[in-house]
């Protein structure tokens, strides 16, 4: 198939590829997502656990965090963060724990770059 050139004379920009973001909307301590090799440190949890049916925030500590970073809980519910230094994230707004008592896999996301994983226990 030809390309028609634009009125300068030169082709047409490809037109860009947008991967929309991935979300689940379950905390419900299923399967993570197999996940590439962690290039983000994280260290821990604040808290690292909350009762059931509860709303809670989380804090996430770890090293040379970003306003980039996004939470990631459970089978890949993403949160967006609220940045507070390059030590901590915190989840932007509270996160509803769920009817079940359930240990959930928590961690960060930056676009393609991932962190390891800690517990969070819903009690």
């Amino acid at each position: 198939m030809a390309t028609v050139p634009n009125k300068d004379g030169y082709p047409p920009p490809p037109e860009p590829h947008l991967i929309p973001p991935r979300r689940i909307e379950t905390l419900d301590g299923g399967t993570p997502p197999t996940l590439p090799a962690p290039t983000i440190v994280i260290t821990a949890l604040s808290p690292n656990t909350a009762p059931k049916n509860t709303m809670q925030s989380v804090a996430v500590l770890g090293t040379a965090l970003t306003p980039n970073d996004v939470i990631t809980y459970g089978s890949g519910t993403q949160i967006p963060t609220r940045f507070i230094y390059g030590g901590q994230v915190s989840t932007d707004e509270p996160v509803n724990t769920g009817p079940n008592a359930v240990t959930i896999q928590v961690w960060l996301t930056r676009g393609a770059e991932v962190s390891n994983q800690l517990p969070f226990t819903v009690t």
